[in-house]
């Protein structure tokens, strides 16, 4: 269009009515450009569409390595696979630039992954937990490049963004939390404890009991043990425990570090190698000035969590609230390392992979019979009951947690969902 022509041909009265009309027509075109662009454009579909969804999507605990461990091994021959992510996790306190670096590395290992980052101002404290500002929406992702199916993770309740979904949704259930929004096709329990929880409300046909998976550890995670083992000037024979966790005083229990201090006067010969410690613990190693317990920052590297399950000989594990699955036990057990744990008086889901083949558990807040546990192993010199417990804990969780069997199941899940 040549406007100049245009004007010349106007009454100069005209000029600013057709200027000011003109912009109106730039403003309207542009609009209709840009909703022809972004909200019309729908990509060529060669394969399904899977989207994999979570605020803190790219952190290190069990719920987010499950969604990075679905998004590593989907099928990418079968599956255009989408990982959208926050970036920054819902708690500021524990976001950590080289954790979200680790974790995004270890799932582009195999490729074929579109990766959407986004932002957002705040995050509701309350139910139902409000996303705001976030950019870009996950309407406008799941519009935009077709989505076929989401799979996310949460408690269970329908909150935001899940009730914004509008195209089917596979979902991770972590606490137990009944859920009835139509588009959710199946809930995947990471136990039977959370799965009956919701039985009496979720259709039996919409659940299923999957385990939070791990893979097999690296080929180069039994040198990296013993090099860690070395590090940190072990003998051959020294008897190490190990537990690995979050730096949370909500989730910490002192049962493992009290019954630590009372072991280690009677066995110098013991340790305990704690990952990520929790400022309580550190207060009671401090004040109690217990010896042989050695501290490490939290580790996120792959490389990293195997060489730990690898140096240590038993996993002594603690944790207030329980588990509702329990992904640094199995982790262990797949490195073929015994358990000791104890129960909680809210969830205990660890107990229905956990027995006395391959760990021992005390009962609620018993410090003397998890005194009891580690002074076996102490006693275990030459690991002789260490090496017994080994293959009754790898075979347990080989059955229960590797990622062949998980992969299996879970692809099985989104075929009936996409083809049903």
């Amino acid at each position: 269009m040549d406007t100049q022509k245009i004007a010349n041909k106007l009454p100069k009265w005209m000029l600013p009515l057709a200027r000011k009309a003109y912009c109106y027509y730039q403003k309207y075109a542009t609009v209709l450009a840009s909703k022809k662009e972004s909200f019309s454009y729908v990509p060529h579909k060669d394969k399904k569409r899977v989207l994999i969804y979570g605020i803190s999507a790219l952190s290190f605990g069990g719920t987010e390595k499950n969604l990075q461990i679905i998004a590593k091994y989907l099928d990418k021959e079968e599956y255009d696979v989408y990982f959208m992510y926050g970036t920054k996790p819902r708690k500021l306190g524990n976001y950590n630039p080289k954790m979200i670096e680790e974790r995004l590395e270890y799932v582009q290992q195999w490729g074929n992954i579109t990766f959407i980052p986004f932002d957002y101002s705040s995050l509701g404290e309350q139910y139902p937990f409000v996303v705001k500002n976030m950019f870009p929406h996950i309407k406008e992702v799941i519009k935009y490049y077709a989505i076929d199916v989401v799979v996310m993770a949460g408690a269970g309740n329908a909150e935001y963004p899940l009730t914004e979904i509008d195209c089917l949704i596979v979902f991770l259930n972590i606490f137990g939390i009944p859920n009835v929004l139509s588009n959710i096709k199946y809930q995947l329990c990471i136990s039977h404890l959370v799965k009956d929880m919701i039985a009496d409300v979720v259709p039996a046909s919409k659940l299923k009991v999957f385990y939070i998976p791990s893979e097999w550890p690296l080929t180069s995670s039994k040198e990296d043990g013993l090099d860690l083992r070395k590090k940190l000037w072990f003998a051959e024979t020294d008897i190490v425990f190990g537990r690995m966790g979050r730096a949370d005083d909500s989730i910490f229990h002192p049962i493992g570090i009290l019954a630590f201090e009372q072991v280690v006067k009677k066995y110098p010969h013991v340790h305990y190698l704690i990952v990520s410690p929790a400022p309580k613990l550190l207060e009671i190693v401090k004040s109690h000035n217990i010896p042989n317990v050695h501290l490490m920052d939290p580790i996120y590297a792959e490389k990293d969590v195997w060489a730990f399950h690898n140096a240590i000989d038993v996993l002594a594990h603690f944790r207030f609230d329980g588990e509702t699955c329990g992904l640094n036990i199995a982790e262990s057990m797949l490195c073929a390392k015994p358990v000791i744990s104890h129960t909680s008086t809210i969830w205990n889901a660890h107990l229905e992979y956990l027995n006395s083949n391959n760990s021992f558990v005390a009962d609620v807040d018993n410090v003397d019979q998890y005194i009891k546990a580690m002074e076996i192993f102490a006693q275990d010199t030459h690991k002789k009951l260490i090496h017994t417990m080994w293959e009754e804990a790898q075979k347990s969780a080989m059955e229960h947690f590797h990622i062949d069997n998980y992969m299996k199941r879970f692809n099985h899940v989104i075929k009936d969902v996409l083809w049903k």
